[in-house]
C-alpha cells in the first residue's frame, strides 16, 4: 500500500524500489509483479514493462495490467505486439471500449487500416456514445486525412460534452488542416487553454499566409494584386519586429514575404531576404525557393534564378510549375539543349499538364533562338 501510495504522489524511484524489494522477498506473489509492471508504465518505463509482460500471462492477468502492456508496446512501436495484447483482453471482455479503441488504433499503426477501421465500426455499433470510441474514429479518420469526417467525431462529441477539451483541440487542429484558421482560432480563442501559444501563433501566420494567398490571385491585373498584397506585407513587416529573426514564427513570415514580394515585382529585397535565409542555413521550403527563382528572373540573375529552381525541384519534384521555371531559366542561359531535353521530360511525365500551346512555343522558340539567339528576356516571356 505505501508503495503504491507513493507511486500516485509522483515519487516513483521511492515505489519501485519498495515494490522491487518485496519481489525480491516473494518472487512467486503475481500481484507484486502487476502491481510494479503497473506502476513502471505510470512512470513512462516502457522497456522495463514489456520485460516485465515476458513473465505474464495475458489471459490471466487483470486487464488493467494488460492495458499497461499493451500501451508500453504501442508508444515503443511495436505494434504487432500491442495489438496481441489488445485482442487478448477483448477475447476476454468483449465490451471493454478502451481496449476496443486501443486495439483499432494499434492496428491502423501497424498498417491495417481497412481492419482497425471494420472494428471500430463494430464496436461503435454496440455503444455509439462513447467517447473513447469516438476519439479512436477520429484518430483512425486524421491518419487517412480525412480531417472533415474527424471533425465530425469531435463534434459528436461536443454534443454531450460541450466543453470536452480534447474534442475541441481534435476539431481546431482539423480545421487548420483543411485551412481554415480563422474557425480554429474561434475555437482557442472562445475556449483558452485548448490550444499552445505557439500553436495560436502558428494559426495566425497560417491566415496571414491564406490572405496572401488569395490576395495574388485577386482579379483587376497587377495593380489589384498589388493593392490587396501591400497591407499584407505591411503586416507581416509589424510581426516581424516582435519576433526573433531565426524563431520558427519569424521564418515563416519572411517566407511568406519574399512571396509577397515577387507577386508585386519588388524583386530586390525578396532576393536579399532569401540570400540571408540560405546563409542562415534555414529549412527553406520548395515555393519559397520558386519565388526566389522569380525573384531572381526578374533581376536577370538566371545563374541564381536557375540554382533556385533546382533546390525546389529537389524538395518537390513531381512539381510540374517548378519544372517549368527551370525550362525558362535554361533559356535564359541559352542552355537550350537542356531546355529542349527538360521540356521532353516534362511532357513524358506529366503528360503536359499545363498549358500545351505555351510549351510548345517555348520549345519552338528554343529550336529558333539556337540559330539566331534570344529576342525576349524571361520577364517579357513569362508576362
Amino acid at each position: 500500500r505505501a508503495a503504491i501510495a507513493l507511486a500516485q504522489q509522483g515519487d516513483y524511484e521511492q515505489s519501485l524500489a519498495l515494490l522491487a524489494e518485496l519481489r525480491r522477498a516473494a518472487p512467486d506473489d503475481p500481484s507484486l509483479l502487476y502491481d510494479e509492471t503497473t506502476v513502471l508504465a505510470w512512470a513512462q518505463q516502457d522497456a522495463a514493462v514489456l520485460a516485465n509482460a515476458d513473465t505474464i500471462n495475458p489471459a490471466a492477468a487483470p486487464g488493467y495490467v494488460v492495458r499497461a502492456v499493451a500501451k508500453s508496446a504501442r508508444n515503443l512501436g511495436r505494434y504487432e505486439q500491442a495489438a496481441e495484447w489488445y485482442r487478448a483482453l477483448l477475447t476476454r471482455a468483449p465490451d471493454d471500449r478502451d481496449a476496443a479503441a486501443g486495439y483499432a488504433m494499434t492496428r491502423a499503426e501497424a498498417g491495417g487500416e481497412a481492419e482497425a477501421r471494420a472494428s471500430l465500426n463494430s464496436a461503435l455499433a454496440d455503444s455509439p456514445d462513447d467517447t473513447q470510441l469516438r476519439f479512436a474514429s477520429a484518430y483512425l479518420d486524421e491518419r487517412v486525412g480525412a480531417w472533415s469526417a474527424a471533425i465530425g467525431e469531435y463534434d459528436n462529441v461536443l454534443g454531450r460534452e460541450p466543453g470536452s477539451s480534447i474534442a475541441l483541440r481534435g476539431k481546431a487542429l482539423a480545421l487548420r488542416e483543411l485551412r481554415l484558421p480563422g474557425e480554429a482560432l474561434a475555437i482557442a480563442r472562445a475556449h483558452p487553454g485548448t490550444l499552445s501559444d505557439v500553436e495560436v501563433r502558428n494559426l495566425e501566420v497560417d491566415e496571414l499566409s491564406i490572405a496572401l494567398e488569395e490576395a495574388s490571385l485577386a482579379p483587376g491585373g497587377s495593380a489589384a494584386r498589388t493593392r490587396a498584397i501591400e497591407p499584407l506585407l505591411a503586416e507581416i513587416d509589424r510581426q516581424l519586429e516582435d519576433e526573433p529573426l531565426t524563431s520558427p514564427i519569424a521564418r515563416r513570415l519572411r517566407y511568406d514575404r519574399i512571396v509577397g514580394l515577387v507577386e508585386v515585382y519588388r524583386p530586390e529585397p525578396a532576393a536579399a531576404d532569401y540570400l540571408a535565409l540560405l546563409d542562415e542555413k534555414a529549412a527553406i521550403p520548395a515555393y519559397v525557393h520558386d519565388a526566389a527563382g522569380r525573384a531572381f528572373l526578374q533581376l536577370r540573375e538566371p545563374e541564381q534564378s536557375l540554382a533556385a529552381f533546382d533546390r525546389a525541384a529537389t524538395l518537390a519534384p513531381d512539381d510540374a510549375d517548378i519544372e517549368m521555371e527551370r525550362f525558362y531559366a535554361y533559356s535564359d542561359l541559352e542552355q537550350y539543349d537542356d531546355a529542349l531535353t527538360l521540356a521532353d521530360g516534362l511532357v513524358e511525365r506529366f503528360d503536359d499538364p499545363f498549358d500545351g500551346a505555351t510549351l510548345a512555343a517555348g520549345v519552338g522558340s528554343l529550336h529558333h533562338d539556337q540559330h539566331s539567339g534570344p529576342e525576349l528576356g524571361i520577364v517579357e516571356q513569362t508576362t
